[in-house]
């Protein structure tokens, strides 16, 4: 092969001269280019507010946007990184200058591009086939019925910065094209990896600036950044809403368990005395402490369910391993000490008056939990107009606007228009409502492919990423009460770190 000359896609026989290259061969410069796109821009997300306002909304875009076209720049392999050949792959010479990668070919095999670029048709078909129209005048506003194509899927035309379908279209496109861009972007574990550690610092930061908000505006209505206060609200960090920001801590948090596990793994492989495995399991320590004072009653039960989980795999995969860790005690001594300061600067400094309260209400009869009777008012709700509309769906982004027409029937829960309801407390039902049979149809494909994908490649035999799905199952749990897929600081992360797992596990099976 000569200089210039053409490489079949990730996957192909010359791709595996990468994996199977014992030697650490520097990132190509493009890939560095991307990885530095993509971690810019999951980083943003969190810090902005959640990206629950416009101009993140828009920024998110733009940025997903410039990592994707990074990705699809042809790369050309030579020098320090090009990896050895090996001459017994059939149809290939030893002696090589340079090789040329596209990814072009792994782009268009890919699945998701397919399904979710179909998704994203299937909503703009939506939009332009309004079946109720926003209005308003100074003090109220309504919806007015007009005439739609009655055979396509339908949505409501309302102000862009009220929300309405085409903002639900740039949080989907974005979340789409970093999966693209994840997918057919790295080519290297040592990628993802930089990309997991670079996420699990910016949790750590964020999770201590929650706890010095903590600490030192102990109203916790106050939000960070926006210096107010809402009224009713339990804020974390840059998070407006509690529930939103445990649900991105919870998700994060498998992430740094599984760094802390992949270190660990290799330390004992390698016979190192020390790695910073122990490191990222005090981190996965603090953001426990951060899930439990978002005061999210359903994510901390849910984070303990899945502590199980993993001291049941960590348990056994001791027992079946015959290697004895080389960790020096010293290590332990010191992360214990730092564990210590941590618990002590909590009891000190951090109010637990609030916790307390949140979780003494668990025991508590559900009809005497206002908020557990207003959500299941809601839910019942929420499945009439699932029922009326399952077909073809309300557009995306359009629940909050057709919803009052059904929770007005439960006064309780309506009061006169005074409770306002953005979402279902349910995504399991809000996607469907939304989105229709067909929508709905898509987004199920993309799952069984992603777990067909995770399966195929044996996902058991990576402790790691077994780890970070089963933290990305926590937010599948938490969506069936609340609604943290609405929040798109977590629904791109997490779609993110799916498709991180998947192709880990692909990279890792050559290692």
């Amino acid at each position: 092969m000569t200089s210039g000359s053409s490489l079949p896609a990730p996957g192909s026989k010359l791709l595996s001269h990468f994996r199977a290259s014992k030697q650490r061969l520097p990132l190509h410069p493009l890939e560095k280019a991307v990885l530095a796109a993509v971690a810019i821009h999951l980083c943003f997300l969190p810090w902005a507010l959640g990206t629950m306002h416009v101009w993140s909304q828009i920024t998110s875009l733009v940025l997903a946007t410039i990592g994707f076209l990074l990705a699809l720049i042809p790369r050309t392999y030579s020098g320090d990184n090009l990896p050895p050949i090996n001459p017994q792959v059939s149809g290939f010479r030893s002696q090589v200058s340079a090789m040329r990668l596209s990814a072009w070919p792994r782009l268009i095999r890919f699945p998701i591009f397919w399904i979710g670029l179909a998704l994203l048709v299937y909503i703009a078909v939506q939009g332009f086939n309004p079946f109720w129209v926003w209005e308003r005048n100074e003090t109220h506003w309504w919806l007015r019925r007009v005439n739609e194509i009655e055979w396509l899927p339908t949505s409501i035309d309302t102000p862009f910065g009220r929300f309405n379908l085409w903002r639900q279209f740039i949080i989907y496109a974005s979340a789409w094209l970093v999966m693209c861009t994840v997918w057919v972007g790295f080519t290297r574990r040592r990628s993802l990896q930089l990309l997991l550690t670079i996420l699990g610092l910016n949790v750590v930061i964020l999770t201590l600036v929650g706890f010095i908000a903590r600490a030192y505006f102990p109203q916790w209505e106050w939000v960070l950044w926006l210096n107010i206060q809402l009224k009713g609200a339990t804020s974390f960090a840059s998070f407006i809403y509690k529930n939103h920001a445990a649900a991105y801590l919870a998700l994060l948090l498998g992430g740094t368990l599984a760094l802390a596990s992949w270190h660990h793994e290799q330390g004992v492989r390698n016979m190192s005395r020390s790695t910073p495995g122990m490191l990222w399991f005090l981190a996965t320590v603090g953001l426990t402490f951060g899930v439990v004072f978002t005061y999210s009653r359903g994510a901390t039960l849910i984070l303990g369910g899945y502590y199980i989980a993993a001291a049941i795999l960590y348990t056994l995969s001791r027992l079946f391993s015959a290697t004895r860790s080389t960790t020096s005690p010293l290590v332990s001594v010191m992360l214990a000490a730092m564990l210590v300061g941590v618990v002590g600067f909590a009891a000190g400094r951090l109010s637990y008056t609030k916790a307390e309260r949140t979780f003494t209400s668990l025991f508590v009869k559900q009809e005497k939990d206002v908020s557990v009777a207003h959500r299941l008012e809601a839910y019942a709700a929420a499945r009439s107009l699932l029922a009326d509309h399952w077909q073809r769906g309300i557009g995306a982004g359009g629940f909050r606007f057709l919803f009052p027409e059904y929770i007005k029937h439960y006064p309780n829960s309506y009061k006169n228009g005074q409770y306002l309801w953005e979402h279902a407390h349910c995504d399991w039902l809000q996607l469907p409502i939304e989105l229709g049979v067909a929508g709905s149809a898509l987004i199920l494909l993309a799952a069984f492919w992603t777990i067909g994908a995770l399966l195929r490649r044996k996902l058991w035999r990576h402790p790691s990423m077994l780890l970070l799905v089963i933290a990305c199952l926590q937010t599948l749990i938490q969506a069936g009460f609340d609604f943290p897929f609405q929040n798109p600081a977590v629904l791109v992360t997490w779609l993110a770190l799916m498709m991180l797992s998947v192709r880990w596990t692909e990279l890792d099976a050559a290692h």
